[in-house]
């Protein structure tokens, strides 16, 4: 195993004026594809990354079987990470009514309704196949009356896939225990406030799926602060177009992690920029496999074998230890 330590390339307000850039080869002097641990100067941990510790083919190919239509799902409520607006990634009812104002520079706009013509009342962002599962400490906005730590819409509908899922994450957090045991059980005594709103025999309250889905430069928000999250990719075995690339990068520390099949990565992306890069075509010709990528999809490298995902606790679940 390797240690690197690494130190800011720019300051976090020259950072701040890139989300929503996609990163290139060009933001990162080495690549990262071996167990690897990697801090700031000051010993403040940025990440861990394990080699080949998620070996469990069965566990996979059942979180793969259980998220694969879910995971696809398009959804427009992911703000920098979906990159800057670009008119065919964003949804039909939006598209022709962009405001002009947001000239390309920007993640998000308001819009004129493709119904009624009018100003809307809500921003949009462009699509991406992003979804989430398990818990979230938000009030649905389609049902107001809910409290605000709620299941996800998938756990809802569809239970008996949510729970063909459990093996993999518990398998996750066992290997984030052993990883990190330290910060590990700060996540665990956090959990136990509102167990109510945990996955099962996890410190995770929820996991977020990305389906071919190249983020923007970014950092995630309503982490538990204190907290790592655990990010996974799988193969959906399924879909024949492979590709290349999509490394994850930390633009500001100039480095870039590899993330295949079976490895774990523990990550501080709470406080540290992060993004991917492109997908790299594998094939000579995207398959459009029979229809079920459209020309748009294909257009938007949407149609790629990749599904990632990242566990992580929410900081306002123990906002609702006591909701009933």
């Amino acid at each position: 195993m390797s240690i690197k330590i690494v130190k800011k390339s720019c300051s976090d307000d020259e950072m701040d004026k890139r989300l929503g850039q996609y990163p290139t080869d060009a933001d990162y002097d080495f690549v990262i594809n071996s167990d690897t641990d990697v801090m700031d100067s000051k010993g403040k941990i940025i990440c861990k990354f394990r080699k080949d510790v998620m070996y469990s083919p069965a566990f996979a190919k059942d979180f793969v079987s259980a998220t694969r239509t879910y995971s696809r799902h398009l959804h427009e409520n992911r703000g920098a990470s979906a990159g800057f607006l670009q008119p065919m990634r964003v949804g039909s009812h939006a598209r022709e009514g962009l405001v002009k104002e947001y000239d390309g520079k920007t993640f998000r706009t308001k819009y004129y309704s493709k119904k009624s013509g009018k100003l809307s009342n809500s921003t949009t962002c462009n699509q991406t196949q992003s979804n989430i599962i398990g818990f979230y400490d938000k009030r649905d906005r389609n049902i107001p009356d809910t409290t605000p730590c709620r299941q996800t819409a998938f756990n809802v509908r569809f239970p008996d896939q949510f729970k063909q899922t459990l093996p993999y994450l518990q398998e996750l957090s066992k290997k984030f225990k052993k990883i990190l045991p330290g910060i590990w059980q700060k996540q665990h005594n956090r959990c136990m406030i509102s167990k109510k709103y945990i996955i099962n025999d996890t410190v995770f309250s929820t996991v977020t799926l990305n389906y071919s889905n190249q983020t923007a430069i970014h950092k995630d928000a309503g982490d538990f602060v204190e907290g790592m999250a655990c990010l996974s990719v799988l193969k959906d075995r399924q879909n024949v177009n492979d590709y290349k690339g999509c490394l994850l990068v930390f633009p500001q520390y100039r480095f870039a992690v590899d993330i295949q099949e079976n490895d774990l990565l523990v990550a501080d992306t709470h406080h540290n920029y992060h993004g991917n890069t492109a997908f790299i075509q594998v094939l000579d010709k995207p398959d459009n496999m029979n229809g079920s990528f459209s020309s748009r999809h294909i257009e938007n490298d949407w149609h790629y074998n990749r599904l990632s995902l990242v566990a992580y606790l929410r900081e306002g679940m123990a906002r609702c230890a006591n909701q009933k």
